[in-house]
């Protein structure tokens, strides 16, 4: 309480001060005075607590402003004028902010003139936002070229000159927003190259390296625009990897039995900054290292990546995937163990993608043949021969409402021991995880002669859904021929990747009796179709 009271007494003792002193010097107001003690009072609370302010002030609260930006002494100095300018920038009147910005002796003051006249597109504004990029505070220069990418702000000739200077400065902030804003400036594109030819003869050498690595994309005078583009690209991955934030993930690779794998290859892709107009999902770089005796490794990087993506290879295995989003977890030192999957026996397959949702309307309330070889219907619906599978639908309209349905699909199979079995994966190829989604071997037991999916919609009751494209996958049994004792004696053996609902994938060993689910992908016995990722 001691402590408290001494500080408000303090604080009291320097508005008084500041009350009469104000008083006496510019014959304020009572409500010149509170607007005052407001500035004195200037914490960082009361700066969020600004008033919102008539862009034209009276003139008795202008010239207490502007004389409460000159002040200089006593403990609160800093903040009455932080808070002056605060209200002066409010205002946006450039016979007061254009003075300011050229003349004041805080760069804090002359950062929030700046920003007062970036919303006004008179070309005595330009030009004082042009000569501030001279300023020799840079969050002043920054501020001015905030202000000068007003969209429509009308060029001057001084303009390019005084942006293209930006290019080598010395805050790699001010040099690389300088770069953004002459990308979009067509009066830029004649000075860009020589511009360019000049920042590689700077000595600090993340200059050097952009302007390099322009020059090598686009030589001499073609394309200049893109040449900036690229440089300001250089510039920005050089500005996250200086500002950015650090990270450092720790992998152990291990094989099926958790054993180590030495020599692994890991490669650690993160995201950077891309060249204006571009996809930034495709902008990225990566670090790399192979795995000790132990299977484990350390990467490191600093940069402004949202996401680290982790690849890991090695002969004799399938590629894993993995991730690490820094906006799910705080924690920016990731560390966990990957499995690699053995490559055991790829052999050739029938694959083909098959999108029942999609694709040709069967008729409802019969079993309609599926040729898992050629990945069609059977005639006469579609060009198959061989029917290893039968799907059938019953599609019945709401009794109460015709709006909604119910939809029942049934997986069936024309052979005593053929079978469909399902198991799970964390995702469809191309999400984390083994490239190689399934088991290397199919299972011997286990399957079912028929599948049922429920899904409906009811207007005004819940519907039913037992899809899960994400997860679910099947095994298959197919041309099964039993001995005499209920075994299986003869079988082909396949899988489904995903559910019916969406486009999936079939894909059948021809070998009888071999269980083998390791797809070859440069021998497909099927019409095959599209996939983004590696299908194995």
């Amino acid at each position: 309480m001691k402590v408290t009271s001494s500080l408000t007494q303090s604080q009291s003792c320097v508005e008084t001060s500041i009350k009469v002193h104000l008083a006496e010097a510019l014959g304020f107001t009572m409500k010149v005075l509170s607007l005052i003690l407001f500035l004195a009072a200037g914490c960082l609370q009361a700066q969020n607590a600004i008033p919102a302010l008539p862009r034209q002030l009276p003139p008795d609260q202008l010239a207490g402003l502007l004389k409460a930006v000159e002040t200089r002494d006593g403990p609160n100095a800093a903040t009455i004028r932080t808070n002056a300018a605060a209200i002066l920038s409010q205002g946006g009147d450039t016979n007061v902010l254009i003075p300011l910005l050229k003349n004041s002796f805080d760069p804090q003051v002359r950062i929030l003139a700046a920003q007062g006249l970036s919303g006004n597109a008179d070309e005595a504004v330009t030009l004082a936002l042009i000569e501030a990029l001279r300023d020799t505070n840079a969050q002043v220069r920054l501020a001015a070229i905030t202000g000068l990418g007003l969209s429509d702000r009308k060029d001057v000739p001084a303009s390019v000159p005084a942006l293209l200077k930006c290019l080598d400065d010395h805050d790699p902030a001010v040099r690389l927003q300088g770069a953004y804003l002459l990308c979009g400036d067509p009066d830029a594109a004649r000075a860009i190259i020589p511009a360019i030819k000049e920042a590689q003869k700077n000595p600090d050498p993340v200059l050097k390296a952009a302007a390099a690595a322009a020059l090598k994309e686009w030589p001499k005078d073609k394309y200049p625009a893109q040449a900036l583009e690229t440089f300001a690209q250089v510039l920005a991955i050089s500005l996250a990897e200086q500002q950015g934030a650090a990270w450092k993930a720790t992998v152990k690779i291990v094989d099926e039995r958790r054993q180590p794998l030495p020599g692994a290859a890991v490669s650690i892709l993160y995201y950077v900054p891309p060249k204006l107009g571009e996809d930034p999902a495709k902008s990225s770089r990566k670090v790399e290292g192979l795995t000790g005796a132990d299977g484990g490794l350390v990467l490191s990087h600093r940069d402004n990546s949202l996401r680290l993506e982790f690849e890991v290879k090695k002969d004799g295995y399938y590629r894993t995937h993995d991730e690490f989003d820094f906006t799910m977890h705080t924690n920016r030192n990731p560390a966990g163990t990957l499995v690699l999957k053995k490559m055991i026996h790829p052999v050739p397959m029938y694959a083909n993608r098959v999108d029942f949702t999609r694709g040709k309307k069967m008729p409802f309330d019969q079993p309609i043949g599926f040729d898992l070889m050629a990945g069609d219907w059977v005639a006469p619906h579609g060009k198959g021969t061989n029917a290893l599978m039968f799907v059938t639908w019953i599609r019945r309209a709401d009794q109460d409402d015709q709006r909604g349905y119910e939809e029942k699909l049934t997986i069936s199979f024309p052979n005593a021991g053929d079978g469909i079995r399902e198991f799970d994966s964390l995702g469809p190829p191309g999400s984390p995880g083994s490239e190689l989604r399934s088991p290397q071997e199919a299972p011997q037991d286990g399957y079912l002669p028929q599948l049922v999916k429920l899904h409906s919609w009811h207007p005004a009751r819940p519907g039913t859904n037992t899809y899960d494209s994400i997860h679910k996958n099947y095994f298959l049994r197919v041309q099964t021929v039993l001995n005499e004792q209920g075994k299986v004696k003869n079988a082909l053996y396949g899988k489904i990747y995903g559910d019916f609902d969406e486009a999936f994938w079939t894909l059948l060993n021809p070998e009888p009796n071999s269980r083998s689910l390791e797809f070859d992908p440069k021998h497909n016995l099927g019409r095959g179709g599209f996939h983004p990722w590696p299908l194995y």
